[in-house]
């Protein structure tokens, strides 16, 4: 009881990717807070020291250890490119920490990839809840007519990847794929770096004894894929004659600290069949790495979905080259505690088995946990029968070979269960079909990529067929999204062969983003790759209506927010590039500052370091077309903390002088109440170059509070109040103790710390070390009052140059620009909502095939299709729901007679009326 207490503790985590693009959306309770892994390409010394001086000074600081995961990796090449791992590290401290803070702070080092919290899977597996008759599975999953045709190959390994295996359970001992090149001598024989693995390893605790832990759960998983199957006593494994690999991943505390190393090692060691019982809800870049590293070397990951009843991503079981296995009942009926959703591969039954345990027992288990070794099983029968198959060919076969099982399933789960459940006897029985599938390439706008009202966007794919070849592929593009309007959305692929790749580069879907879009709406789309009886559906999603714009101009890349921010309009979140200068991180956070001694709002982090988040969005940050600089945006946000008044926000970026590294950010603060010695000002974390070398002075003639590293080739960063002529600069030295200005945000920052960072002059910082130390720069104006209506402008720029000197004559430069184009002269209006008449059109008029309805409503509400023949019977019946602003209706007009019909379309309280001619 002890113990399951504490792995309940311990193991109950949840966390989660963005997109494919692995940004920090990490939940807090699923992530290491001793251990972040970096992916940065570095040496070492045998002193543990690194060829960068920031990260030194940054392990220095923080006191973390920094260690090779992978030392025995080199760069590893193949025909399909690098897998190199030899450059991943983990850093480890003795006391917890913030590493998520900590690990945006390594990323924007020198020649990192990517920084991350280390992930802390849990085991994905539920207490079995009925006995029923032993290995009933095996009847509906068709194994005995499969093993029939094919027995297995002792040679296919299966790596089972989890609490370890009793290496002497006499269902499981003559199964383990033992090593015998490297006996128990207490020496390394092969060579492989491993000493003694002759049973397997414990990548958990390092070391050669995979035997159980705490939990049967890694017996109950051996036993399903490998049990010895023909020998008289106990239970069979699916995988029949093939052989198991036990790799232990939990560490003496029951930590799953080994998971992703386990896959790492079984791939290694030439296993084929990998079997991940085990995930979270975070995805990861490492974690990514590894699946695509693995699959590479020739091993298929094959994972349980999870058991939390969720439509959501649980990895490495949604990484694109893994497979992701939900369960069903011994009804064929999805389990209400299976995850589900477009990722998902395949079902099998995960109800109640009877397996091996520990201890030369058997116990019953259920849950996604159980059903991913059965398909590992499965797959290592499918190698054997087709040993050329590379590991997305067997994934491939196996999704084409399930039973379709979506007639039992509810609604919700339309689409959203892979190929079926698992049919082995149609997996070694069956004539190949083709296998295509989807990825995607890019998707565009053309501009800068935040997708809003508007923009069209280009999708492009490539397709790949893994298996039998094919003619005539052709591609569509669909989405049950009201947001959007597919413009162009089919593709002719052509024949495809075996393993050959096409892509729509030079001929993209298009897809128009409709007004009534929500703000950070997440977009489904589906692609269908359809060949004579061949249908293979993928689904992808984007992010529409973002609230922040990503610019590039010059030498700099910034984002511009609709919530006060600089650079980042959410940093935990990866949303923004920060301010960067000549592909060189400048900037860790930033934000504006408004309030007074009562009441300050901001955007910046505050006490406890959580993100203050004072700021609310009223009029998203646009481009707008330019009246006075060469590019300009605009938008509106408030303060959901003070309702005294609201900000209109202008951003102006110029081209037309001799250095046009700079953006102004010009904020027009509008008093809806009576506003009293209120101050306004911009506060910057600067992390330039190696951050533990940075350095903050001022310079009173141009109101300009500048940065910089004191190494070598530093550039130098500026803030620069335009709009007043009397600026407050607040240099802060962020270390413990606060160093000069009696300010210390070590461990985090108050209102009343903002307030006076705001209100009170201290120019210079990073005099605490001799090189300099971490900053953070402010420059404020005020005190100010403002009577109700009233209005002031507080604008700033923010600069960059190679030298002082440079940054100083472009300084004076903007000055001169800021007065000469009166960019303190502007008004931001709120867009009017959009008003839409009922409107309706169907095309093509005739028609044969594919008819499309679209509408546009004044309101929300229900529409209704009602189609007649001309003898006036009713023929077709569609009712869905509506929204304002654009909706569109599909139907197949092959499914009726050719002749004259009539569309009535009724919704908003009115009816519209259509004839429409059928060939």
């Amino acid at each position: 009881m002890r113990f399951s207490l504490l792995l309940f503790v311990i193991l109950r985590i949840h966390l989660e990717i963005y997109g494919q693009n692995f940004k920090s959306n990490f939940y807090p309770e699923e992530i290491s807070n001793t251990t972040i892994i970096i992916k940065a390409n570095l040496t070492t010394d045998k002193n543990g020291s690194t060829s960068n001086t920031q990260l030194n000074a940054f392990l220095r600081e923080t006191n973390g250890e920094l260690k090779a995961v992978f030392p025995q990796h080199r760069v590893e090449k193949s025909a399909k490119g690098a897998f190199d791992l030899s450059n991943i590290y983990q850093i480890t401290y003795p006391y917890p920490t913030d590493a998520i803070t900590l690990s945006k702070q390594i990323s924007n080092m020198p020649n990192v990839i990517y920084a991350e919290p280390m992930i802390l899977p849990r085991l994905c597996f539920t207490p079995s809840d009925s006995l029923i008759s032993r290995q009933y599975q095996l009847e509906i999953i068709k194994a005995f007519q499969a093993w029939d045709i094919e027995k297995g190959d002792s040679n296919i390994v299966i790596g089972i990847t989890d609490t370890g295996a009793d290496l002497d359970h006499p269902d499981l001992v003559n199964k383990i794929a033992y090593n015998y090149d490297d006996p128990i001598n207490g020496i390394d024989d092969d060579a492989d770096g491993y000493i003694d693995n002759y049973f397997g390893w414990d990548t958990g605790d390092n070391d050669n004894d995979p035997s159980s832990g705490f939990t049967s759960h890694g017996d109950n998983v051996a036993g399903l894929a490998a049990a010895e199957t023909n020998n008289g006593i106990g239970i069979a494994g699916t995988g029949f004659n093939c052989k198991f690999l036990p790799i232990k991943i939990e560490n003496n505390t029951g930590q799953l600290t080994g998971a992703y190393q386990a896959i790492v090692y079984a791939a290694d060691q030439g296993v084929d069949i990998i079997n991940c019982s085990w995930g979270s809800y975070s995805a990861s870049n490492f974690g990514n790495d590894i699946i695509n590293y693995a699959t590479n070397k020739g091993s298929l990951v094959i994972c349980g979905a999870g058991n939390d009843g969720r439509n959501a991503k649980f990895y490495p079981a949604a990484y694109e080259n893994a497979m992701a296995i939900g369960m069903t009942d011994s009804f064929d009926v999805i389990r209400s505690n299976s995850n589900y959703g477009y990722h998902i591969d395949l079902l099998a039954v995960g109800q109640g088995m009877i397996t091996t345990a520990m201890n030369a027992n058997y116990s019953y288990n259920g849950g996604t946990s159980m059903a991913s070794p059965l398909v590992s099983g499965a797959a290592a029968l499918v190698k054997s029968h087709y040993p050329q198959f590379t590991p997305l060919q067997i994934a491939e076969h196996l999704r084409n070979t399930a039973d379709d099982i979506s007639v039992r399933q509810t609604s919700e789960y339309i689409e959203k269960i892979g190929g079926g459940r698992l049919n082995m006897f149609a997996a070694v029985k069956n004539p190949l079909q083709p296998g295509v599938r989807t990825s995607i390439i890019s998707i565009l706008d053309g501009n800068d990529s935040a997708f809003v009202a508007g923009d069209t966007l280009r999708l492009t794919f490539k397709f790949i067929n893994y298996l039998a070849p094919g003619s005539n592929f052709t591609a569509e593009l669909s989405s049950p999204s009201n947001s959007i309007r597919i413009l162009k959305k089919s593709y002719s692929i052509g024949a495809l062969n075996t393993l050959e790749e096409k892509n729509n580069l030079n001929d993209p879907f298009l897809v128009v983003i409709n007004n009534r879009g929500k703000s950070k709406e997440l977009i489904e789309f589906k692609i269908s790759v359809k060949a004579n009886n061949y249908v293979r559906n993928s689904w992808f999603e984007t992010t529409i209506n973002v609230d922040y714009i990503n610019f590039n101009h010059n030498d700099i890349t910034t984002t511009l927010t609709s919530n006060g921010r600089i650079g980042y309009s959410n940093l935990s979140r990866g949303e923004g590039k920060g301010f960067v200068y000549k592909n060189s991180p400048a900037l860790y956070e930033g934000s504006l500052m408004v309030g007074n001694f009562n009441s300050i709002s901001d955007g910046f982090r505050g006490e406890n370091n959580q993100t203050s988040e004072d700021f609310t969005n009223e009029e998203t940050v646009k481009k707008i077309i330019p009246q006075k600089a060469n590019h300009e945006f605009q938008g509106i946000f408030s303060a959901e903390n003070n309702p005294d008044f609201e900000i209109q926000h202008k951003s102006y970026f110029y081209t037309n002088i001799s250095n046009q590294n700079f953006v102004i950010h010009a904020y027009k603060i509008v008093a809806l109440a009576e506003l009293n010695n209120y101050y306004a000002g911009v506060l910057i974390d600067w992390d330039i170059m190696d951050y533990s070398k940075n350095k903050c002075e001022y310079d009173a003639t141009n109101n300009l509070a500048y940065s910089y590293s004191t190494e070598n080739n530093s550039p130098y960063l500026g803030i620069q109040l335009l709009s007043q002529n009397q600026a407050t600069p607040f240099a802060i030295d962020n270390v413990a103790g606060g160093g000069s200005g009696g300010v210390d945000v070590s461990s985090g920052f108050s209102k009343s710390e903002k307030y006076t960072v705001l209100s009170n002059y201290n120019p210079i910082a990073g005099n605490v070390g001799i090189e300099g130390n971490d900053i953070l720069s402010s420059l404020s104006y005020g005190p100010f009052s403002l009577t109700k209506d009233s209005s002031l402008v507080v604008a700033f720029a923010i600069s960059a140059a190679d030298s002082l000197t440079e940054l100083r004559s472009l300084s004076e430069e903007i000055k001169t620009i800021y007065i000469r184009d009166r960019l303190d002269q502007f008004t931001v209006n709120r867009t009017p909502p959009k008003t839409y008449s009922f409107q309706s059109k169907v095309f093509p008029n005739p028609s044969k095939g594919l008819v499309t309805i679209e509408i546009t409503l004044e309101n929300d509400g229900e529409i209704e299709v009602i189609m007649h023949n001309s003898l006036g019977q009713e023929v077709l019946t569609i009712q869905q729901s509506g929204y304002y602003d654009y909706n569109a209706i599909t139907f197949d007009s092959n499914n009726f007679g050719q002749g004259v019909y009539f569309l009535t379309i009724k919704a908003d309280g009115k009816e519209k009326l259509h004839k429409i001619v059928l060939r």
